[in-house]
This record gives C-alpha cells, structure tokens and sequence, in this order.
C-alpha cells in the first residue's frame, strides 16, 4: 500500500456515538483531549457570559460558503488568559443559536434544541473556552461542541484548567518540551505539534518542511518511547506514540513498509524513527489561499 492502513484507522477514532435529538438520531464526535484543543485553539480563556449582542450578525459559517448564517454575539467577560491574548478583559464569540425555538435577531436566546456539534452560550455561563477566529467576522468561535467546558457542576473544571495551562506551556517552546526528562511531557509535545502541522484550514494544502532540530527530537522521542503504556485518559485521540508515527503520513518513497503481523508494528515504526531520525525531515501541511 502506499499509504499506511495505520494512517487511515485515524479516521476510524472519530467514531461517533449516537446520541437522540427528539426522535431523530444524530452522530457525534467523540471529545478531542484537551491537549489537541491547546493545539487547535487561537485562544484560550476562562471567562463569563455577562450578556448577548443587540441583534445577530450575518456571516457565512465556513470559507467559500455561498449562503450566510445569523451568529449570536456572546460578550465574554475575560477572567483569566491561558494563551492567545492579552490585557484584554472582553471578547466576542459568535455562535448559531439553536434551530428550533432559537434566538430571534435582536432579541434573547429562548430554550431550544441543540445541534449536536454547537455550543449554546447561556447568561452567567463560566467556562474554559478553546477558540479561533472567525474567519470574516469581528468575533471568536468556537469550532466544535467541546471546545468550551463548562465550570458548572463540574467538578474537574479546575484540573482541567491546569491540564490546558500545562500544554500551553509545553507548546510556546516545543525544545524544550521535547527534552523534558519526562517521557510524557515529550509526547504530549511531539503530539501537539503534529496535530498543529495537520490542522486543516481551506486553502490549498502544500507541504514545507519544519526546522530539521524539532523534527529529529520528535522523531527520537517516538523511537525512545514505550509505546505499550497507556494514556492517563484512556479515549479516542490520545496523544498516544501510534497515533502521533500516523500523522507523519509516511509512504514507501520514505523508506517505510507497514509490517503485515501488526504485533510487529511498534518495534518497526521505533526502528524507523531512530534509524531515519537525522536524515528525514517532517513536512507540515499549510494552505495557501489562491489569488484571485
């Protein structure tokens, strides 16, 4: 094959477990670990909903979208800044009102059904916000259903919090990170990085090289880790070694053949990483936007 069936079993971790919506049923994806919300997110508060735009605001929901969708502003006032910004004590964040029952323009947001994937900000809501920029818009969103956690009833908010607070600190210097004396620390590393260097994006997508020292350190670390040890959060998309030598993407042109006995895989894909750790560089994946 000349792209790894490992590779492709990635896509098989965003199984979804159903869940009803009414009578209907619906899929949804299973949560990301906090630590690829760190890497996915522009910015990351800990904030309070403290009240809502005057009226919706008119914007397409994704790039190259013909029809546009009515947001509802959320004003976030900004406890604490983990990572993306700063000094600043309120932001923005858009989101689509529930379908049914929803907000109307300019008025406030009435109980409703939620679409499986959205987040539906609530008054006096606290919580733990990954977001990005609206691509168009003057306003933050955010992207997937779990990109806020909320403090309410939960009674891990505040481990949570420290979780994310650990991986912003591991991705703003990935070196060091990627030297730490704890072996964990430099798989959550090398795990972030990777998901940031695959983040889709629309444009189109071109490949370049990263700095040859990040790429040897992510590639030794894989080699030197114990790829049977099990994750603190045992779940889908775990900043796991497997998961991590998958998102290299690798095909025959780069010297690696998938073993056909899969007990064999971990021990050769160790191999591969320490013996090509100096000569093969990972490539990231950036979107360019064409010119019109």
């Amino acid at each position: 094959m000349k792209r790894t069936m490992w590779t492709g079993l990635l896509g098989l971790l965003c199984l979804a477990m159903a869940t009803s919506l009414g009578s209907a049923k619906a899929m949804m994806i299973a949560p990301q670990p906090i630590s690829q919300r760190v890497a996915n997110a522009e910015v990351i508060v800990v904030g309070k909903v403290t009240g809502f735009g005057d009226r919706t605001v008119s914007a397409t929901p994704a790039p190259g979208a013909k029809d546009k969708v009515e947001y509802q502003i959320a004003i976030v006032k900004v406890e604490s800044t983990v990572a993306g910004i700063k000094g600043t004590k309120e932001i923005k964040v858009g989101f689509i009102p529930p379908a049914v029952g929803g907000a109307a323009p300019g008025g406030p947001i009435r109980p409703g059904i939620r679409r499986p994937m959205g987040v539906n900000f609530t008054l006096d809501m606290e919580a733990l916000m990954f977001l990005t920029k609206h691509h168009d818009g003057d306003f933050y969103i955010a992207p997937m259903y779990f990109s806020v956690i909320s403090k309410a009833g939960n009674t891990n908010f505040e481990k949570d919090v420290d979780e994310t607070k650990r991986c912003v600190k591991l991705l703003a210097d990935p070196k060091v990170g990627l030297e730490s004396k704890e072996m964990a620390d430099r798989i959550l590393t090398a795990g972030m990085l990777m998901s940031k260097f695959r983040q889709y994006k629309p444009g189109k997508p071109v490949q370049k090289p990263i700095d040859a020292d990040l790429s040897k350190k992510i590639l030794l670390t894989l080699a030197e880790a114990d790829w049977e040890a099990r994750p603190a959060r045992p779940g889908p998309f775990q900043m796991n070694p497997q998961m991590i030598f998958g998102q290299l993407q690798l095909t025959e042109k780069d010297g690696w053949k998938p073993p056909k006995d899969y007990k064999e895989f971990p021990a050769k894909a160790k191999e591969w990483c320490k013996e090509n750790a100096e000569k093969y560089v990972i490539k990231r994946t950036v979107y360019e936007t064409e010119k019109k």
